[in-house]
C-alpha cells in the first residue's frame, strides 16, 4: 500500500541568479511529523512555500497524492485580526469557506483551555494563547498537511514547551501529516518522525534521520530519551556546531 502523500524530486529554486535549492529529493508519509532544519537563509522557508503552492516558479517535480487545495499554513506570526474576538478568529478560515465549524471551533477552544477567551480580543491574550487560536483556526479545516515555518520561535521557553506539547497532541490525535521548519535541534528531536537537514546555499540534502525514540508521548518526554543525545550530536555534527573529533 502507497502511503505517500507527496514525492518531490529534484527540486531545484533559483531567484536573481541566487541559486537557492538544489537537487531537492524527498517523500512525505501520511500521519508523519518532519521537521526540516538548517542554518539561517539556506531555503528552509522557500521549500515550504514551494511545496504550499504559493511560489510555482521552480524546476523540477512535486507530486500530491491528494488535494493541494486542502493544505493548511502557519506562520511564525499567529496573524490574528485584533478587532475581531478570539472566536471570531478562530472561525475566520471556516467562515470564508462558509463551513459549519461552530461546534468545532468551539470544542477546540474548550480543550485548550481558551473558552474564557472566546470574547476577549487579541490584545488581551498571551502571545502562547495566540498561537493556539491560530493552530485551532488551521486544523478546524481539516487539512491533509499541516505546514508550520518557525511557528514557536517568538515564544519564550517555557511557552514554547506548552504549545509544542498542543501541536504534537494535535498532529497526533487528528493523524494529521506536518512539516514544521524549526531552528531549535531539541524541537526537532522532541518533535519529529523525520529530520531532514540542509546545507547551506545552494542548499541540496544532507542526511534525512528517522528519529527512533523508545516510547513517543510528547515534546517534553521525549527530550528525556535515551536516545535524544544521540541524535542531538548528529544533528550538531550536520550543522557544523561541534568540533569533529
Amino acid at each position: 500500500m502507497n502511503n505517500k502523500i507527496i514525492e518531490i524530486k529534484n527540486l531545484k529554486k533559483s531567484f536573481n541568479d541566487s541559486h537557492i535549492l538544489d537537487n531537492i529529493s524527498f517523500n512525505i508519509n501520511k500521519g508523519e511529523i518532519i521537521c526540516i532544519i538548517g542554518t539561517s537563509g539556506c531555503g528552509k522557508s522557500t521549500l515550504l512555500n514551494i511545496i504550499s503552492g504559493l511560489d510555482d516558479d521552480y524546476e523540477g517535480n512535486i507530486k500530491y497524492y491528494f488535494d493541494k487545495n486542502n493544505i493548511g499554513y502557519m506562520l511564525q506570526e499567529p496573524a490574528l485580526f485584533p478587532w475581531l474576538s478570539i472566536k471570531k478568529n478562530a472561525l475566520i478560515g471556516a467562515n470564508i469557506k462558509k463551513l459549519n465549524k461552530e461546534n468545532d471551533i468551539s470544542h477546540l477552544l474548550k480543550k485548550y483551555k481558551l473558552e474564557e477567551h472566546n470574547n476577549d480580543y487579541p490584545d488581551k491574550i498571551s502571545g502562547g494563547m495566540k498561537q493556539r487560536v491560530a493552530l485551532i483556526r488551521t486544523i478546524s479545516l481539516n487539512p491533509e498537511l499541516l505546514l508550520l515555518d518557525e511557528p514557536f520561535a517568538a515564544l519564550d521557553y517555557q511557552t514554547r514547551l506548552n504549545i509544542e506539547k498542543d501541536v504534537y497532541s494535535i498532529i497526533k490525535e487528528n493523524n494529521l501529516t506536518a512539516i514544521i521548519i524549526t531552528h531549535d535541534l531539541s524541537e526537532a528531536i522532541s518533535l519529529a518522525d523525520k529530520v531532514i537537514v540542509l546545507s547551506n546555499k545552494p542548499s541540496h540534502i544532507k542526511n534525512i534521520y528517522d528519529i527512533n525514540l523508545d516510547d513517543k508521548k510528547d515534546p517534553i518526554s521525549n527530550r528525556k530519551d535515551k536516545n535524544f543525545t544521540y541524535y542531538y550530536e548528529l544533528l550538531g555534527k550536520d550543522l557544523d556546531l561541534f568540533e569533529n573529533k
